[in-house]
């Protein structure tokens, strides 16, 4: 039985964060081949924490009308807020029929009703450096999702290769009902005024059903040192989209499929090299009411892991090449829509370093290069243009080290401290590429102490308490990333 209660406060003037939430799950167990798990969950949000965006002038961008702090609101705290209520149910039921067949079957259900009415600001500031455009949208949202995974398990060899086969059969049905309202205006965002802006009414409904059928099946193969993965998929979808009584129908099927190999030397050393084929399909429609293409990508990758003998160490490397269509980005001709993206590539690599430097010093080092290009435009005047790097998408460095030490003897025994940091790159702000958010560097601070069945710790995120845009997306609306937080927390374990 897990729960939670938790009233919350936010950096944001006005906005809270409320939440009640309970998860029972109970396992049987017949016989010893034989195990079924029910699982359920109840989640209530009565103020789910709005966070609506700010411009970028005043925050990132020089304004001479002042600045904008991570605390200010410019939504209407008399009227935005956000509900939302979840529901789940399912199972997992495994049984053995002995040594190599095994079938399993997971199901789920959930429902989700979300209710928020909220202002945002989007677009560029007029000349002023004072006046916004002013987005007012009302949505009440009823989503419900069945998934049903039925699949088996051989184990078998055939000569000196050892098989693990899986393949199964799986469905998915998403139903989502939406009505909406929404309204234009403008707003001062130094001295707001929200007498002039009308509480909007629904005024569209839209109804989104989608079902997707799937087939797969994978191999892992391991010959002495050799270990191989092969596995393919095919997905059916069909989905219906209805505007305001105006509807449309989409069919999609898709065969993906993915391969890798790695070879496990002696020494530690574990170099790899992987290939996949994804579909994505998108439950949703843009503002004219089209359906969605479904994300379609490709992904090359190989790295190579070491583990020492001996020696309380993991290191890793990988480089990858990805490449997505159909992406989904802002549509700044009509805030709260999306558009798609044609396609966007992300090249880089990856390392990360985890060990043991004393018997009571730890330390994990990680560092990721990233290159994101968008090299195909999509349709629609939000388009992305081609040769630019993706607004809100990843930086190109991030980096971040953490260092625990942590007494083991001693009259101190159980007690530890620890600290690191975090550096993120700028990333761009608009589709031009025309200004760029500021990196940022992030300092985190632990202590903590073990006794006996107890744990207290103390937990510190940002330290210095850096103000700090994370990012900003196409539509020219920028999020502002957490101030500092201080978590003390006591555990009892018995």
């Amino acid at each position: 039985m897990t729960g939670l209660v938790r009233d919350s406060d936010t950096q944001t003037d006005h906005v809270k964060e409320q939440r009640i939430a309970i998860a029972p799950s109970v396992t049987f167990r017949p016989n010893k081949d034989t195990t079924f798990t029910l699982l359920g969950s109840y989640q209530d949000d009565p103020q789910g924490g709005l966070f609506n965006p700010v411009p970028a002038s005043g925050t990132v961008l020089p304004n001479p009308n002042g600045t904008i702090s991570s605390h200010d609101y410019l939504g209407n705290p008399d009227t935005d807020r956000l509900k939302r209520q979840q529901f789940t149910i399912g199972y997992l039921f495994e049984h053995a029929f002995n040594d190599t067949f095994t079938v399993r079957q997971n199901v789920r259900y959930l429902r989700q009703d979300i209710k928020y009415y909220q202002n945002s600001i989007f677009g560029s500031l007029a000349a002023d450096g004072r006046t916004a455009g002013l987005f007012t949208n009302n949505n009440d949202e009823h989503l419900t999702n069945i998934t049903i995974d039925t699949q088996g398990q051989a184990k078998f060899n055939t000569g000196v290769v050892n098989h693990t086969v899986l393949f199964g059969f799986d469905v998915e049905r998403v139903m989502d009902s939406v009505s909406r309202g929404f309204g234009l205006g403008t707003i001062d965002i130094f001295a707001p005024n929200y007498s002039n802006v009308p509480y909007v009414t629904d005024s569209t409904k839209q109804n989104i059903a989608q079902t997707q059928l799937g087939l797969y099946a994978q191999d892992q193969l391991r010959y002495k040192r050799w270990t191989m993965t092969l596995g393919v998929r095919q997905d059916w979808v069909r989905g219906t989209n209805t505007l305001d009584g105006a509807g449309t129908n989409s069919q999609q099927h898709a065969f993906t499929y993915r391969a890798g190999l790695n070879y496990e030397f002696e020494s530690g050393i574990a170099p790899y090299v992987s290939f996949a084929k994804s579909f994505q399909p998108y439950a949703g429609a843009n503002f004219n009411g089209s359906p969605f293409e479904p994300t379609r990508g490709k992904e090359y990758e190989v790295g190579v892991k070491y583990q020492p003998k001996g020696y309380n160490a993991l290191f890793s490397v990988a480089a990858f090449d990805l490449r997505q269509q159909n992406v989904e980005t802002a549509d700044n001709d009509h805030p709260g829509f999306t558009n798609q993206t044609g396609e966007i590539r992300s090249r880089g690599f990856e390392a990360e370093a985890r060990l043991a430097l004393t018997d009571n010093l730890n330390m994990i080092a990680s560092y990721a290069f990233l290159n994101q290009t968008v090299t195909a435009a999509g349709t629609g005047d939000s388009s992305l243009p081609v040769g630019s790097r993706p607004p809100g998408g990843d930086p190109t460095n991030m980096a971040s080290l953490w260092l625990d030490y942590t007494l083991h003897a001693g009259n101190l025994r159980g007690l530890g401290f620890g600290g690191g940091a975090r550096y993120i790159s700028s990333t761009y702000g608009d589709p031009g590429n025309t200004f760029k958010v500021p990196s940022h560097f992030l300092v985190d601070a632990a202590v903590h102490y073990d006794i006996r069945n107890w744990r207290f710790a103390v937990n510190a995120n940002n330290l210095f308490n850096r103000q700090y845009i994370a990012y900003c997306n196409s539509g020219m609306q920028c999020y502002f990333g957490s101030d500092r937080s201080v978590i003390g927390t006591a555990r009892y374990q018995w």
